[in-house]
This record gives C-alpha cells, sequence and structure tokens, in this order.
C-alpha cells in the first residue's frame, strides 16, 4: 500500500528492532557511548551498540543536524550489513563511528519527545496497508517518530522567516525541524493539520533531506505555506478545470480510410454521474484523408483504430492488467465491496492477486493470529477464498510471506523488527510450503514476500527465494516463482541478493521479476510526468542486472502501483478522479512499452487512514471508501480502467513504438501479432514543441 523514497537513514530505523521506549532513549544513548570510551565492541554488546548508534544518530538528524558529514549512507549500509555478515570485523567498524559522531556532535544537546513502549501499539486494522502483515510497523503518527521539542517562540520566528525567505539546502534541516514541532503542536488543537501533513509527507522530506536538499526545501515551504493557510482560516483551493483544447494531425496506417476515436475518460468529472460503462465514453467515427486524420485534445487521453475486418481470440494469460486484493474482509467475506474478484466480470479482468491478510503467511500457518486458524484450517481459510477467485474466471497469484522473526508473538499485528529468515526455518517453511501447494493446486504463480528490500537481510531474501523455489518446484514444477519487488531504486538491494545466491551455489531461484514499485502518491512533489521516464530506466536497470546473472530471458513485472484520485489536504489541487484516470492510462503505457509484462494496480476499494492516519492511499482505489467523506461510488479510474482492458484484449504480445508530435502531444502504436492497430495518444504540457 508500501511504497516509499527510503533514504538509509530511515530505513536503518524502521528495519532496527527497537529495544527502548522513547522516554528511555536519551538515557540509553548516553550510557551506550559513555561504554564505547571505555571499553571496545564485542560480541556481547553488538546488539545494543548497533542499535543505539542508529538511534544517536537519528536524534541528531532530527534536530537538523548532518549526520552524512560523519556517517554517510555507503557507510551506514557497511555497519548494518557487516554487523550481520561478519561480527568481528563489525566490532571495530561500530568502535570507529561512535568516535567519529563523538568528534563531530559529541557536544549536541539531545531531546526527544516519548513514544508508546512497543506493547502498546495498536493493533492492525483491517485497512492497514495489507503489506504490512508481519513486518515491522511504522510510526502511527502524523509526524516523524521522535521529533524534538520546539518552544512556541521558536516556531514563531521560523513561520516569520519562512514567509519572507524561501527554504534552502542550507537551512532545511532546521527547518523541517521545526515544522515537525508545529505540526504535532496543531495536532493538538486542530486535527486538520494531519491532513496536510500526513506520514508520507514526513517521509519524503526526511529522505530528500539526504538525497535532494532542494526538492525538500520546496515540500517544507509548500507544507509552511498549507498550515498557514489552515490557521488563518483561508478558504478550501478550487479544484483545476479542464485544459484547453489542442488540434493536431495524425499520420494515420496506409490504405486506412476510417478511424474509431474513443475518449478514454469517460465524459464526466466524476464517476457517481456515470451511469454505465456502455455509455460512459464519448466515441465517434472519422475519415481519414490523405493518410491523415484531425484529433482535438484535451485532457483526455484518445484511442484511435483504423477501423478494418481483422479479428482475434483474446489470450487471458497475456493480459498486462492485475488488480490486488488484500483486505482481511476479503478473506472473511466474498461478498465484500473490497473484493476485486465481485467486479472482475463487469472489468474483463483476468488475473488477481492476494497478499497481505489473503496471502500466505508462514508466521500464521504456524501459530494462527486475530481471524486466523492455523495449520491446515489456515489453508482452508485461503483455498476457499482462491477458489471462489479461479470460479469468477481469475488467474490467481498469491504472495509467500515467509517472514519470522522473534519479536512477532502476534503475526497479524506485525513484528516490531526486521523480518528474519535463517536456516533453521527452513525445514519448518519447506512443510509448510508442500502442505500449501497440495491445499491450493489451482494457484500456479507465487511471489515471494513484497517490496523485500525494507523487510530482509538481502542474504535472509536469498535463503527464502532459493528454499521457496526448489519447494515449489518439487511439487508443481509448472508453477511460477516472483520475486518480491523493490522501494528504494537507489540501493542495489537485488545484486545482493543475486550475489548470495551465488554463494550459496542456487542455478535458479526465480521464474519472473518483480522490478521497482512506481507510486505517483509519493511523487507528487516531483511531477507525476517523471515517473514514465523512471519506469524505463528502472526496467532498463533490472533486465540489465538479471542478464549479468543468466536471468536474460526472466519476465518482468511491476508487482504493485497506483495513483491517488484526491488528498485529504484541503489546499491541494493536483489531485482528482479525472488525474488519476488519466495517470492509470498513460502508467500501464508506460510500463507496457518498456516490456513489462504484467503491471498491478494495489487495490479496487480506497484505504481509510491507512496504516493508522490520514493518508495519500486512502484515495488509491477505483472505488471510493464512504469513511474518507462521499458515498460508495465508482470512480472514473473504474471505467478507465475497464476500457483499458477491453482496447487490450486483442492485442496479444503487441509490437510498441514511442510516439511525440506537435503542442506536447505523446503515446504510442501498438500492433497486435494479428494486425490490429491501436493509438493510445495524451496531451502532456511539458513536452511541447514548437
Amino acid at each position: 500500500m508500501v511504497r516509499l523514497l527510503l533514504s538509509l537513514a530511515l530505513s536503518v530505523i524502521i528495519s532496527l528492532n527497537t529495544a527502548y521506549a522513547q522516554e528511555d532513549l536519551l538515557s540509553a544513548v548516553k550510557r551506550v557511548r559513555n561504554d564505547v570510551k571505555n571499553t571496545a565492541t564485542n560480541a556481547s554488546n553488538l546488539n545494543e551498540r548497533l542499535v543505539i548508534f542508529f538511534q544517536w544518530q537519528r536524534l541528531l538528524f532530527e534536530k537538523g543536524i548532518d549526520v552524512s558529514k560523519a556517517v554517510d549512507k555507503e557507510r551506514a549500509l557497511k555497519i548494518e550489513e557487516t554487523a550481520k555478515t561478519n561480527p568481528q570485523q563489525a566490532f571495530k567498524i561500530i568502535d570507529k563511528a561512535y568516535a567519529d559522531l563523538e568528534q563531530h556532535f559529541g557536544k549536541a544537546e539531545l531531546t526527544a519527545a516519548p513514544q508508546p513502549r512497543p506493547e502498546m501499539r495498536p493493533e492492525m486494522k483491517s485497512d492497514t496497508r495489507p503489506d504490512q502483515l508481519n513486518q515491522p510497523p511504522i510510526a502511527h503518527s502524523s509526524v516523524p517518530a521522535a521529533a524534538p521539542h520546539i518552544d512556541a517562540q521558536t516556531i514563531k520566528a521560523v513561520r516569520s522567516e519562512v514567509k519572507s525567505t524561501p527554504t534552502n539546502e542550507h537551512n532545511v534541516q532546521s527547518r523541517a525541524s521545526v515544522l515537525n514541532g508545529w505540526a504535532a503542536a496543531l495536532k493538538k488543537t486542530n486535527p486538520d493539520s494531519q491532513k496536510i501533513y500526513p506520514a508520507e509527507t514526513a517521509t519524503v522530506i526526511r529522505a530528500y533531506i539526504n538525497e535532494d536538499p532542494k526538492k525538500a526545501a520546496a515540500i517544507v515551504d509548500r507544507v509552511f505555506g498549507d498550515l498557514e493557510k489552515l490557521e488563518s482560516g483561508t478558504k478550501h483551493a478550487t479544484p483545476k478545470t479542464q485544459m484547453n483544447k489542442k488540434n493536431v494531425e495524425l499520420q494515420i496506417a496506409p490504405n486506412t480510410e476510417k478511424v474509431k476515436i474513443t475518449e478514454g475518460l469517460p465524459a464526466s468529472q466524476s464517476g457517481r454521474t456515470v451511469a454505465g460503462f456502455s455509455t460512459a465514453f464519448n466515441a465517434r467515427t472519422a475519415d481519414v484523408k490523405n493518410g491523415v486524420v484531425e484529433l482535438e485534445f484535451t485532457d483526455t487521453p484518445l484511442y484511435i483504430e483504423p477501423l478494418s475486418e481483422a479479428s482475434c481470440t483474446p489470450n487471458a494469460a497475456n493480459s498486462p492488467f492485475v488488480l490486488i486484493s488484500p483486505e482481511i474482509e476479503v478473506l472473511l467475506d466474498r461478498n465484500s465491496q473490497k473484493y476485486a474478484g465481485r467486479y472482475s466480470q463487469e472489468l474483463g479482468l483476468r488475473w488477481i492477486r492476494f497478499l497481505g491478510a489473503t496471502g500466505l503467511n508462514y508466521m500464521v500457518y504456524k501459530s494462527g493470529g486475530k481471524d486466523f486458524a492455523s495449520g491446515d484450517a489456515y489453508l482452508d481459510q485461503l483455498k476457499s477464498l482462491y477458489d471462489d477467485a479461479s470460479a469468477k474466471g481469475l488467474n490467481v497469484i498469491t504472495t509467500i510471506h515467509p517472514g519470522s522473526s522473534p519479536s512477532a508473538s502476534n503475526p497479524q499485528a506485525g513484528g516490531l523488527g526486521r523480518l528474519t529468515f535463517t536456516d533453521k526455518d527452513v525445514k519448518d517453511y519447506t512443510e509448510f510450503l508442500k502442505a500449501a501447494i497440495t491445499k491450493l493446486p489451482k494457484v500456479k504463480y507465487f511471489f515471494v514476500e513484497t517490496e523485500a528490500d525494507y523487510k530482509f537481510d538481502p542474504r535472509d531474501y536469498a535463503l527464502a527465494l532459493s528454499a521457496t523455489y526448489k519447494t515449489i518446484k518439487t511439487v508443481c514444477p509448472d508453477c511460477k516463482i516472483i520475486t518480491a519487488g523493490y522501494v528504494n531504486p537507489e540501493r542495489s538491494y537485488y545484486k545482493e541478493v543475486l550475489d548470495n545466491l551465488v554463494i550459496m551455489k542456487t542455478a535458479k531461484a526465480f521464474d519472473i521479476f518483480d522490478m521497482w514499485h512506481p507510486f505517483g502518491t509519493l511523487n507528487v512533489y516531483k511531477g507525476p510526468e517523471m515517473e514514465p521516464e523512471k519506469i524505463k530506466a528502472e526496467f532498463d536497470k533490472s533486465a540489465r542486472l538479471l542478464k549479468s546473472y543468466g536471468y536474460e530471458d526472466v519476465p518482468i513485472w511491476i508487482g504493485e502501483t497506483s495513483y491517488p484520485s484526491g488528498s485529504h489536504n484541503p489546499y491541494e489541487t493536483g489531485f482528482s478522479e479525472r488525474r488519476q484516470a488519466a495517470d492509470l492510462i498513460t502508467r500501464y503505457l508506460s510500463a507496457i512499452s518498456a516490456g513489462v509484462k504484467k503491471v498491478l494496480w494495489t487495490n479496487i476499494y480506497d484505504h481509510n487512514k491507512f496504516a493508522g492516519n490520514f493518508s495519500y492511499y486512502d484515495y488509491t482505489g477505483f472505488i471510493n471508501n464512504p469513511k474518507n467523506g462521499g458515498a460508495f461510488t465508482k470512480k472514473l479510474s473504474y471505467y478507465a480502467y475497464a476500457m483499458l482492458i477491453e482496447k487490450f484484449k486483442c492485442l496479444d504480445e503487441p509490437v510498441i513504438t514511442r510516439m511525440v508530435l506537435k503542442k506536447g502531444i505523446e503515446g504510442y502504436k501498438i500492433q497486435g501479432r494479428n494486425g490490429q492497430i491501436l493509438y493510445v495518444l495524451w496531451s502532456n504540457p511539458d513536452q511541447e514543441t514548437k
């Protein structure tokens, strides 16, 4: 639902087991710092010193101090990895890292706000992000955890500075710290502040401070501005309307006399006014004159189809369209409005993925959980759901969650530390897989976790992947094993996984590779127009990596993606149902044209307070959740998705050609094996040419 730009500083905090309540942390940091000065690191104190090192680093970071002067990303990564793979070497590295932090920042005063003790963390709610089942929880706060105390006078002074002087890369850390303090104070008197400053925005700021301070500065100023509007009682923003029309000419396929032009979005501003799919879209027939057809563009992508008598037989197996159905309500009630399978016939959907609460959870199989049985009874629960999806004509993909963690006493509530998978887990895990394959003979596609890069050490994940592949292939040779994808494109996580597979002498460990998970929710500050290029770049990077390890023929999927239709922020004008629906089309086309074989949208139904707070992920479904305000209605994206599936059903293994026309019109020419041709074009103002 988990899709973030993680700086290493943030990812290591999430990955470590928080062994100290926040109110005890400062004294723990002081104690361990003194111990390090007097006693060398050894096997008995390694784990504590590793935890405290990154906690000390975090406290400095949240005061606006650039800790990278002493410990940059590469060094921090080396510390974490070496502690797991070569403790003897780690002893000296950690002692030196402490010494460097003392040299640069030993005199800095540390402050921190209280945090709830681990045992007091709330249980996972039904619409918590699905892949948070059996994973370390992210802080249940709309501002970064442990925001330092900022007094009212400092907040007032910085608010005044921001109004007169833009934030820059030199003061962004200190201003972000004050922003956190102001937001924390506003939370008590004006809960709407959480809508303006949700958890994702706080995370993006923290990541960008390390990766791109100028972008972080722009976000900080924007949030300050919106909070000022909230304080002053400024009226809410007015949504943007449709863009001006553009007329362009398209050179069409030879010997074409007429084309059918269909608008990619329903002729409405909202799905609540759409009567049904059959009447939702404007369509017309146009003459082709001298090989050219005239087109008129607004904010709506267009499908242009040369009229011909070519026919085809749709191949459901090659359909690139997959919906994820993760919510626990789906497991308990097949009539749930959140169940993607319920809408499969109307959408023309042929594939569905289950994960999180609806996936195959190793720890739940062993121990059970709230709403879950254990052992065979647990597998029977899943079988009922998967059989229902199969009966609806859907190819079922499930997600195996192999992680175990000593701190995860209640698998459904999630663990407190980074997930593990070690040699001692292999025997029981193998028996779990054999039981699952026997119980679920119709399921042929298995992801091994989702977004493993912020859940597992590369060696642990490589071991889980290898054990899964060997076990399932022995029982079901035609089953397909899929990797977990990744969140952070800056880290070469899968190179480390593949290196570990080589060390393990594993000849092959997967059949399909899940690449980077692009989430437009977190690109709102960068601009959605950048994401197609990023998808292409990440696909190429994945293809090169796979080839270098002998996996050149492995298909590449995008296991999770989405874009929101709205925001809780009343001053946000960048989202709308039409923008989400248009992004859906361009997102799929950009991925498919790059070579991606399947693209999986994260949820059909909006979350509500995703992970316990207001969130952009509350709006990434195709159906409105009444808990977010309004009524249960299908969005424009629901109908746009159905139309996209309809247009692609005969384009089996298509050849795709990029097109850029005048006036900022771009898109693709798509030609199927049987001769069908489809042009999909849209307007991109940022790409206008004279």
